[in-house]
């Protein structure tokens, strides 16, 4: 199974100038670059695709209706652990898709997302999914994200460039993921729809 630390030793190994590490709480080097650039290498590649594993959907929470600050006729509350929005729709057109905009809230203390769309749902990627639900080729691409922080950082690298490394792992990971793009299904029904 899958943890932080085996990720980060597939990373380490990926450099040739670092030894793997036994901890995270160890006090060398190695352990320390790891740490520092986990979180920021992570966030790259949940952004780069809308990975399956880490895709939710939620009914989003409604603050206000006021137009006066912006195009849009309503606010709703960001998600809670979202690192990035990838639609809004409407609950009774799930594969719809609204304009939305992406801005903070007037007292500035909250991100908020406004849209023209009444009963607002998003579709969304974890900012933080477990470390156990991630699928080996994301885990691959997230080692290679992380030498290359590490490499950039430290002005290290192995034999290959971890910079040019995660690049082919990305799109080796894209289409073996089951929301690639093009695979995702229409569901078509026979049913009418129900009125606005």
């Amino acid at each position: 199974m899958l943890d932080q630390l085996k990720i980060i030793n597939l990373a380490l190994a990926k450099l040739s100038d670092y030894n793997t590490v036994q901890s995270l709480d160890e006090p060398s080097v190695e352990a320390m670059q790891a740490k520092a650039h986990w979180d920021v290498a992570l966030q790259g590649v949940l952004t780069d695709h809308p990975w399956d594993f880490a895709r939710r959907q939620k009914r989003l929470a409604l603050l206000s209706e006021d137009t006066s600050t912006s195009a849009y006729e309503y606010h709703y509350a960001y998600p809670v652990n979202c690192i990035i929005v990838r639609r809004v729709y409407s609950a009774r057109e799930p594969y719809g898709n609204a304009p939305f905009a992406v801005a903070m809230s007037q007292d500035e203390k909250q991100r908020i997302i406004q849209c023209n769309q009444i009963e607002a749902m998003a579709e969304f990627t974890l900012a933080s999914p477990p470390v156990s639900t991630f699928p080996a080729l994301f885990a691959s691409a997230l080692a290679w994200r992380i030498a290359a922080e590490i490499a950039l950082a430290t002005g290290k690298s192995g034999a290959v460039n971890p910079i040019e490394g995660y690049a082919p792992t990305l799109d080796q990971a894209r289409p073996r993921d089951s929301r690639a793009v093009g695979t995702r299904p229409r569901l078509e029904s026979n049913w009418p729809k129900p009125p606005p």
